[in-house]
């Protein structure tokens, strides 16, 4: 593992030629507003009890994986990476391939 938390799967020996990267790197975040309770209005600091809303920020994996044809690589958040891995397994169960 380096140190960006990335863990290497060579997939040469399989016949794919390319190397599976997991980052945690990979995410999107979504802003959503949340209402605020009466308590939380008037108990705050800085006290603005006039604020009805705030800002939430969610952090989701991003659907999308990087694929680099030059390097060989697929980039992608662990998640997404896991299902593409347990996706590919199931196509070569189905097709006999090693």
């Amino acid at each position: 593992m380096s140190a960006l938390g990335e863990s290497w799967m060579d997939w040469s020996r399989r016949g794919l030629g390319f190397r599976l990267i997991e980052s945690p790197l990979m995410v999107k975040h979504i802003q959503r507003p949340v209402r605020r309770s009466w308590t939380e209005r008037f108990f705050s600091r800085p006290w603005r009890p006039w604020v009805v809303e705030k800002i939430v920020v969610d952090v989701v994996p991003l659907e999308k994986v990087l694929i680099d044809y030059v390097d060989r690589l697929v980039i992608g958040h662990p998640d997404i990476i896991r299902v593409f891995k347990t996706q590919l397994q199931e196509a070569r169960s189905k097709t006999g391939c090693n």
